[in-house]
């Protein structure tokens, strides 16, 4: 008997398990603040890539930041196929690059377009 209630409790247990684990925990992050997360973290790192100033780092992550709303936008636009979204989406990370590329010194531009680079050819690779 015991044995039952004991194998019983084990397959109970394998059961709940996966479930208890796929609830958000009490203090997870929004999306917002998830997204402000990544905009600090992509000038952070390009701040230590680039050795940007704080004056370069700051105006970084405002064009960065005036952009969040509109890829927000595009990516639930259901309406659009998802060719159109992505070329959208393609063209506000193209004026991102613009504006970030005149905000750099030529010897970073440069740094920026071999890490860019490199980036490509590695996720070529995978």
């Amino acid at each position: 008997m015991k044995t039952h209630i004991l194998i019983s409790l084990v397959f109970t247990g394998a059961f709940i398990a996966p479930f208890t684990y796929a609830e958000e925990p009490a203090n997870a992050t929004t999306q917002k603040e998830e997204r402000r997360a990544n905009v600090e973290e992509r000038v952070t790192q390009l701040k230590e890539k680039l050795s940007l100033t704080d004056d370069q780092a700051a105006k970084i992550k405002g064009i960065f930041q005036s952009d969040e709303g509109k890829l927000k936008e595009l990516r639930a636009d259901t309406a659009l196929s998802q060719e159109d979204r992505r070329a959208k989406i393609q063209e506000v990370r193209n004026r991102q690059r613009e504006l970030v590329a005149a905000v750099l010194t030529p010897e970073q531009q440069t740094k920026w377009k071999e890490e860019a680079d490199k980036r490509r050819s590695a996720s070529a690779e995978d």
